[in-house]
């Protein structure tokens, strides 16, 4: 049976579920462990127009809190429609 491709980037990857959820649980560890290694300075640094890795972080944040609530509004509702929002305005 072939695997079922991502819903939300719509490729199959070589990994399930359970590993999936692995990963996740351990992207604040091991971001700290990365983190922990690195000056303010450079987290703080700009390429140009390009983000800061700490503005990048910062954007990180933001988007666990705003998917963390629509994640949690699908699971909560019978027949969940996902509202689509637009980042521009």
């Amino acid at each position: 049976m072939a695997a079922a491709p991502c819903v939300f980037c719509k490729k199959v990857h070589d990994y399930d579920y359970d590993h999936a959820f692995e990963i996740l649980r351990k992207t604040p560890d091991t971001l700290r462990e990365l983190l922990d290694a690195v000056s303010m300075e450079t987290l703080s640094r700009n390429k140009g127009d390009e983000w800061s890795p700490r503005q990048l972080l910062i954007h990180l944040i933001d988007t666990e809190y705003a998917y963390g609530f629509r994640f949690r509004l699908i699971m909560a509702e019978k027949d969940p429609v996902i509202t689509p929002y637009n980042q521009d305005n």
